[in-house]
């Protein structure tokens, strides 16, 4: 069930309020990093993944990298604790930085969603970085304004920022916000431009989503996926047939695994190592509490289709609901063990639709 986004083929209900939906967003006083990168991508989306590379930063105790350190040492540790894997920009991070300027060595996060009909990657500008800064460089890599957005062709891009994103040919600069949004497609980042201009509904303006963003509110990285994608990636398509009859003896017994609305997975950072946060909504409290009482009795043990055990990378380590939110969490020691990565090959029952 590995969850990064950009190597997946992937690419709820909000109360309408007089004058949008302004209404049913936390205050911008209050909002977090997550939460405001949420406001930032379209309803339909389908899977969002996040990092926040200020925390990141923080926690590995990178205050700057104008000191000499080692921008490659810091991609390579977080990478092993999982706290960038979810990112788009990680493996381009250092040609990156190089060519435009604002990488993940300095802007405070970022976050990339995909929906059907496109893709935007979205990111908060860190205190060294400015919006003339930031359009200086576009210019300087033959990137042409036009409309507020700065684009630049197939051919210019292979020339000056080879093996870049797809999603860095359009970029809308937004100064006064500190923001900086792209895409590559000309069309969807300008519906995302009008959608946050006019501060109409966004995918943290859906109820579902709004549930499982709360658990995971300080997450040093984090995802979202629709109801139809976790489920794909959490099914058992491709188990055997002793695999599948395994996976449905052990939850049979305990009742049915109901689908969930949205799947939200998050890593914290603790005293004592890391927290995973699977965060699940579903249709009611009553449903969530169900729920949380049948799979937290799949948290433990063999993990189906694998030699392994859910043991050898995490701890259960309680469970609770929040209204329609069922929460499963799990305490990870060693951070280097890949507590994300390495489990993710497999299907997990406590965080699946069914046991088939």
């Amino acid at each position: 069930m590995r969850l990064r986004a950009p190597s997946i083929a992937l690419v709820a209900i909000a109360v309408l309020v007089t004058g949008g939906y302004a209404a049913s967003r936390t205050p911008p006083d209050a909002r977090t990093p997550l939460a405001s990168a949420a406001e930032l991508l379209a309803p339909n989306t389908r899977i969002a993944s996040f990092t926040d590379w200020a925390k990141v930063r923080k926690e590995l105790g990178v205050t700057s990298f104008a000191d000499g350190t080692d921008r490659e040492a810091f991609l390579l540790r977080a990478h092993e604790e999982d706290m960038s894997y979810r990112s788009l920009l990680e493996g381009t991070a250092l040609d990156m930085h190089k060519v435009y300027g604002w990488s993940p060595f300095n802007i405070d996060w970022e976050i990339y969603g995909q929906a059907d009909d496109g893709a935007l990657l979205a990111a908060g500008m860190g205190s060294g970085l400015s919006g003339s800064s930031v359009e200086d460089s576009l210019r300087a890599n033959g990137y042409k304004e036009a409309d507020g957005i700065w684009s630049s062709t197939t051919d210019n891009r292979a020339t000056v920022a080879p093996g870049q994103p797809t999603a860095l040919a359009h970029i809308a600069v937004l100064g006064g916000e500190r923001l900086i949004l792209a895409s590559d497609s000309t069309d969807y980042l300008l519906d995302s431009l009008t959608r946050h201009r006019e501060n109409t509904r966004s995918l943290a303006d859906v109820r579902s989503v709004r549930g499982v963003l709360a658990p995971l509110s300080g997450a040093v990285s984090a995802a979202v996926l629709r109801s139809k994608d976790a489920c794909e990636m959490a099914n058992l398509a491709e188990a055997t047939a002793a695999e599948k009859s395994q996976a449905k003896n052990l939850v049979e017994p305990l009742g049915p695994l109901a689908k969930m609305s949205h799947l939200g997975q998050g890593l914290f950072t603790t005293a004592n190592g890391q927290r995973v946060r699977y965060a699940m909504e579903f249709g009611s409290a009553t449903e969530a509490s169900q729920q949380v009482r049948i799979r937290r009795e799949l948290t433990t043990g063999t993990i189906v289709g694998r030699v392994a055990e859910i043991e050898d990378f995490m701890a259960f380590d309680g469970a609770r609901t929040r209204d329609n939110t069922a929460i499963l969490d799990f305490a990870v020691g060693d951070p280097t063990n890949s507590a994300i990565t390495e489990i993710g090959d497999g299907p997990m029952l406590f965080a699946a639709c069914s046991p088939s």
